[in-house]
């Protein structure tokens, strides 16, 4: 799958670091990824409403789980400490491969993933430098001249100097939604092309250039055709090309005046001395002469979409194939077929080598032996639950996360150390989460098998076949995580794919029970710790609605209602989450123009209003608060926007204490002592040192 398609899937999602005012350690260096998760797809979107039943495996009489009671930790992330002393203090993963290209001297090869951009040797394939970037970098190109690297940081463009190993320059302005391609000019231009905003529907993209020496914007067009990956500049620096809505479009790069208009709409490329265009549509690839006009049908018809160019070498590629040729003529030099998807495919500059991003590896292909000399292998994985255990009379931090044949593994954040690893059976792991004794893993597969780890012995303790019938699906996006322990560790609940649906399972008497359903319009909406549903400190199950009047909690056992004065204007201000503090008595509620409130439970009141995280809009969809999540120990709040930062608030002053340009994920640990962000391959652990 490609670049532009991950990032629609995804929502080109976005990692970053620190606020420059961050004191950040130095010596962190990039890790090996800790392990690799297979693609998850919701099976259906159909709200169902099925007759549960349950076949234990085997029928248990569970002991009840003592939730473990952790003190708040003397460093526990409090208003001030979040402030002023919290920094990152340690960082797993290599991160979600995007982008690959070689210098055009042929001395490195660039590789840009979910942490920063890796820099390679050209000749041994040794890491040679790494830019920390702290964010995932989604696209990267180098000057003609190989001194400079641009990189797209997210949704915004930061020039890096290779020799002086540092960055330079941040362009002015951004692309919302995230960037999918760059280009370099000559004459110091630098091109994006990307989408405006995240959404749901299709990509809404956007062409910027900028004057990469004085990092100011010259010429935007927000008419771009929604496939295309068009954005070149012509070798002398003197003309841009990429696809509007009417087509190809060639135009003086400095006045933006009307070159000549060719036939293509998905990629364009130069040849090396500019006479020529080649450009790809639906249909063909075609080879057009700006001095006579003329155009050719070249590379034998339309199995390639995407192009690149690398001095004297050139390359037209589509999900399973790779087409070199000679961009001097268009003729055709070697044809690569691939049995699985290829992402993003690079050629350096003599022309003898093809750079490859497989899934998580890069293959290294010489042309001319068609032999496979070198893989460089960058392990994604996906984070399903942080939390705390309690293994061999020690206290852990951890993340759990889903390796190759399902097996799930649990990582000490101190150390980086695995600590336990669980084959857990054929199927996609859907669900994963600690219970509050901290010596329990819960894990559902995607045939709903429910499982209970042991996480001391490393074995079942209790498996369940949750037979709901064939429409049941727990929400196939670890995003959703699920799965949720009741307070006291003796219930779960959980959700079908539709979220139409909340389920309680009792881990007694091995019963499950639908106890709810969705009572608002937006199924894509999170709310509360995971999803749209939380256990109380009293372990009732609360759910969200609304109407035009009122914010509305219900308490699934009784069905009562807890009515928050506050009318909804028709769409424009919507709950798209919610959060509810340990002791049950604030609730923040995340509305989609991107304002939160807290309000105080005990009198219905709003407290406070707080106001940060950016509109983010797509085709069909909008939105601007993706997660709220209080700190259990204190009253801090964090939240996760749709615009790809994370931010920490002080509830009581409603003061932003902390701007973080992470995503997609947010949690605390149980004592309060850290503050865990994980996405696109990356998870970053933030709290106050020492550590350990």
């Amino acid at each position: 799958m490609f670049r532009y398609s991950m990032l629609m899937v995804i929502f080109a999602l976005i990692l970053s670091g620190c606020n420059p005012s961050t004191p950040v350690p130095t010596s962190v260096q990039p890790t090996r990824s800790l392990t690799k998760t297979p693609t998850f797809n919701p099976t259906s979107t159909k709200t169902q409403t099925p007759t549960p039943t349950i076949t234990p495996l085997p029928s248990p009489t569970i002991t009840p789980m003592t939730a473990g009671n952790t003190v708040p930790h003397k460093l526990a992330l409090n208003e001030e400490r979040a402030a002023t002393e919290m920094i990152r203090l340690a960082r797993y993963g290599q991160g979600t491969l995007y982008d690959i290209e070689w210098s055009p001297d042929g001395q490195y090869l660039a590789i840009a993933t979910g942490l920063g951009v890796y820099l390679y040797d050209a000749i041994t394939f040794e890491q040679v430098n790494f830019f920390d970037v702290n964010d995932d970098a989604t696209a990267i190109t180098f000057n003609p001249e190989g001194t400079f690297l641009a990189i797209a940081r997210s949704n915004k463009i930061e020039i890096w100097d290779i020799a002086l190993e540092q960055r330079i320059r941040q362009l002015e302005g951004e692309i919302e939604g995230g960037i999918w391609n760059l280009a370099y000019g000559k004459l110091g231009h630098i091109a994006a092309i990307g989408q405006i905003a995240r959404g749901l529907g299709e990509a809404v993209p956007q062409l910027k250039v900028w004057n990469a020496l004085s990092g100011s914007l010259i010429y935007k067009n927000d008419t771009i055709y929604f496939r295309s990956r068009a954005a070149d500049i012509s070798p002398d620096g003197t003309l841009i090309a990429f696809a509007d809505e009417e087509g190809m479009a060639v135009r003086d790069i400095q006045t933006g005046n009307k070159q000549q208009d060719i036939i293509g709409r998905i990629s364009a490329t130069f040849s090396q001395d500019g006479t020529v265009i080649f450009a790809t549509s639906d249909t063909k690839v075609t080879a057009t002469n700006l001095t006579t006009g003329k155009n050719i049908s070249v590379l034998g018809g339309a199995d390639c979409q995407y192009l690149a160019r690398n001095g004297a070498a050139a390359i037209c590629y589509s999900e399973t194939k790779v087409k070199v040729f000679n961009p001097a003529n268009g003729k055709l030099i070697k044809t690569f077929e691939f049995p699985q998807e290829i992402k993003e495919v690079a050629i350096n500059p003599d022309g003898n080598f093809l750079a490859i991003i497989k899934e998580d590896l890069i293959s290294i292909l010489n042309i001319q032996t068609e032999e496979e000399i070198k893989v460089l292998n960058f392990e994604e994985f996906e984070t399903f639950a942080t939390g705390m255990i309690y293994l061999d009379q020690v206290d852990y931090y951890v993340a759990a996360t889903v390796a190759q044949n399902d097996y799930v593994q649990i990582w000490d954040l101190k150390s980086g150390k695995l600590l336990r690893e669980f084959q857990a059976g054929e199927n996609n792991i859907e669900g994963l989460v600690f219970s509050p004794d901290r010596r329990t893993l819960a894990l559902l597969d995607g045939e709903n098998s429910l499982k209970l780890w042991d996480i001391q012995d490393s074995v079942i303790m209790h498996s369940f076949n949750l037979d709901m019938g064939a429409f049941f699906k727990v929400f196939a996006e670890p995003a959703n995580a699920p799965l949720v322990f009741s307070t006291d560790g003796l219930k779960l609940g959980m959700t079908d794919v539709s979220q139409a649906n909340i389920y309680e399972f009792d881990l007694q008497s091995g019963s499950l029970n639908r106890i709810g359903g969705r009572t608002f319009k937006y199924p894509y909406a999170k709310t509360f710790r995971y999803g749209w549903y939380a256990s109380t400190p009293d372990n009732r199950w609360l759910t969200l609605g609304q109407n035009e009047e009122n914010i509305l909690l219900m308490d699934l056992g009784t069905y009562e209602t807890i009515n928050l004065p506050y009318k909804l204007e028709a769409d424009a201000s919507f709950v798209e989450t919610i959060a509810l503090s340990s002791d049950g008595n604030i609730l923040a509620t995340g509305l989609f123009d991107g304002k939160i409130l807290i309000w105080d439970l005990r009198n219905q009141r709003i407290i406070q209003s707080l106001a940060g995280h950016e509109l983010r809009s797509g085709d069909g969809w909008s939105g601007a608060t993706e997660r709220l999540v209080f700190n259990p120990r204190t009253n801090l709040l964090v939240s996760v926007g749709w615009d790809g930062t994370t931010r920490l608030w002080d509830i009581h002053s409603g003061r932003q204490l902390r701007l973080l340009e992470v995503c997609c994920r947010a949690d605390f640990s149980p004592d309060g002592r850290l503050l865990i962000t994980e996405g696109n391959g990356v998870i970053r652990v933030w709290g106050v040192p020492p550590w350990p």
